[in-house]
């Protein structure tokens, strides 16, 4: 599983953020795999993303300056969807499990 770095260090994403409770691959899980697949890779037939290549299709992640900016663009793209593809999960899910799956499909485009 990829890593992310916490400002006390590197964190396995498969563990949590510290504090906690949340298994990043369970949110990821019970979230996202409908659409992203458990590998997420992405279903074909749905056309949803494959969140592993780097390749962004609605949101222009790689132009990113920062990391902070790149993780905000898909902060942003979690918390509020994108119309008619994918849909916003602010009334879903807690500002720490936006952040926590946010860490994650980061780092599954390699954390760049």
């Amino acid at each position: 599983l990829p890593f992310f770095q916490a400002e006390d260090g590197i964190r396995d994403v498969s563990v949590g953020l510290v504090g906690s409770e949340m298994c990043i691959r369970d949110r990821f899980s019970s979230n996202c795999t409908v659409c992203h697949g458990q590998d997420a890779k992405g279903q074909i037939f749905m056309g949803s993303a494959n969140l592993t290549d780097g390749i962004w299709t609605i949101a222009n992640v790689p132009a990113a300056a920062t990391p902070e900016a790149k993780k905000a663009l898909i902060s942003n793209l979690i918390t509020n969807g994108k119309s008619r593809q994918m849909p916003g999960w602010k009334d879903r899910l807690s500002d720490t499990e936006i952040k926590i799956l946010t860490f994650y499909v980061h780092a599954l485009g390699g954390g760049q």
